[in-house]
């Protein structure tokens, strides 16, 4: 997600809390699910962000890595 170098700040339960060392200073927590359904489903990583840019004044930005590409044209439901 990052290109940049990100230095952890602390865990707490199912989260993990990251800083960018450089410019443009980034914050976010990221979180994976603890379960995947269905199971014979091939995919990659989930991950789910809450992120913030302070130098752009944006705070609790939401972004879901789903762990596959959506089919061209999918909808959200």
């Amino acid at each position: 997600m990052f290109a940049q170098e990100v230095k952890l700040l602390q865990k707490y339960n199912d989260w993990a809390a990251y800083t960018s060392e450089g410019s443009p200073k980034v914050c976010f927590a990221v979180s994976q699910p603890r379960d995947s359904s269905p199971k014979n489903v091939r995919r990659g990583p989930i991950y789910f962000y809450v992120s913030h840019y302070p130098g752009d004044k944006i705070a609790g930005e939401i972004s879901v890595k789903m762990g596959y590409p959506f089919a061209p044209g999918a909808k959200s439901p």
